[in-house]
């Protein structure tokens, strides 16, 4: 079972035995090359999220042995030393026999990662105010790190794509409530009525009322029932 997956054990008799061994990955990274090389590859392929050991495949098979010897050795005297060496025989097999993404992808799976976990939480919370150090936060990153992921995934900077949201928000809410313009302003978490109605005009092109009175206007459009005299002739 690889790191960051949430799992279930359970048997379908009453009749078993499960052994467990849990051990940190810090266990295996002696230096920072063993760590970057054969570790952090392995825990961060998204695409073993775990792998079902059968008795049939060798590698599978060896991997059972190793198992089943530590469970051996944990009983005898110094046997830890003698787990230790199965785990790192363990983990040489799965480096050896999965696909490991090359330290550019993996590097682009971590900033899609972030980018994912910063917008999400502008998502949950544009009706509160949002600092940058909060997007920031949201995605374990530095400022830095965290304006030139906007930029290369989004192209934009993080405040503007928390006020494009809002934005965005509120279009729907002119459309579908009968809330005042600066009720809207709250709701969608800007803090003056006058301001939202400013960075409004400034992306869509017209003040909310008038967008308001547009979708009106296009609705009432919508609802009138057809010419029948004009269907006739075609």
């Amino acid at each position: 079972m690889n790191s960051r997956q949430l799992h279930l054990i359970q048997s379908d008799s009453c009749a078993c035995t499960l052994y467990c061994l849990m051990f940190h990955p810090m266990i295996l990274c002696s230096s920072n090359f063993i760590s970057d090389t054969f570790v952090t590859p392995v825990l961060e392929n998204t695409s073993v999220p775990y792998i079902l050991l059968r008795e049939n495949v060798q590698w599978h098979k060896k991997i059972l042995q190793d198992i089943a010897e530590m469970e051996e050795y944990t009983e005898k005297p110094g046997g830890q030393m003698e787990v230790m060496k199965c785990i790192y025989d363990i983990w040489n097999l799965l480096y050896q026999n999965t696909s490991i993404p090359s330290k550019e992808e993996r590097i682009k799976s971590r900033d899609l990662a972030a980018v994912k976990k910063m917008t999400n939480y502008i998502q949950n919370h544009y009706q509160q105010k949002i600092t940058l150090q909060d997007i920031c936060e949201a995605g374990n990153v530095g400022k830095t790190k965290c304006n030139a992921l906007f930029a290369t995934y989004i192209n934009l900077t993080p405040m503007e794509y928390v006020k494009n949201y809002r934005i965005e928000k509120s279009s729907e809410l002119l459309n579908k409530t009968d809330l005042s313009i600066t009720e809207i302003a709250y709701e969608v978490g800007f803090g003056e009525a006058s301001y939202f109605s400013k960075i409004f005009g400034r992306q869509i092109g017209c003040s909310p009322q008038q967008y308001r009175n547009l979708g009106k206007e296009m609705s009432e459009y919508y609802e009138k029932p057809c010419n029948s005299d004009l269907w006739t002739h075609i």
